[in-house]
């Protein structure tokens, strides 16, 4: 998915184009075998399993794994940018045995390295999937309407 971003004149030198990994994303979780998600706050769980904190959820039921394909959707005119906030939750993405990508989730938003912190297109749908699929994660989740309005001076899309 591409869009432009133009800080001159249309087709200018200053003109560029940035590519949205929404796609390459949701590719990803359409191959997803699993998701396990571990509690935030710290920088991603990376590294030797003694060092991470424990697991709070592992998911691996194909329909709950469709379904958070289409939760986790970035809306087509986001750009990158870097919140100042440590994810609520991290979730790895397993395609078969393998780590496919490590996700922080914020309401609203999605970090996923090295592309940044992502709008959601539908942050409120990532809270019912929590909700009926991992209750477990769930209630370590802030609800979308109890955040101080993350990324408030953004100007809006």
């Amino acid at each position: 998915m591409l869009f432009r971003v133009s800080l001159g004149r249309l087709g200018g030198e200053n003109e560029s184009v940035i590519r949205v990994p929404g796609s390459a994303l949701s590719e990803k979780l359409s191959r997803a075998t699993r998701v396990r998600f571990y509690e935030g706050g710290e920088p991603a769980p990376l590294g030797k399993r003694r060092q991470r904190p424990p697991v709070v959820a592992d998911e691996y039921r194909p329909q709950a794994l469709a379904k958070l394909r289409d939760v986790l959707q970035v809306r087509a005119d986001t750009a990158d940018v870097a919140l100042m906030r440590m994810p609520v939750l991290w979730c790895e993405v397993f395609i078969d045995k393998d780590l496919a990508a490590m996700l922080g989730l914020m309401p609203g938003w999605l970090r996923w390295e090295p592309h940044g912190d992502l709008r959601l297109a539908d942050p409120d749908a990532l809270t019912g999937w929590l909700n009926q699929w991992v209750p477990a994660a769930a209630a370590r989740w802030v609800p979308q309407h109890s955040v101080d309005q993350i990324g408030r001076d953004l100007p809006p899309a």
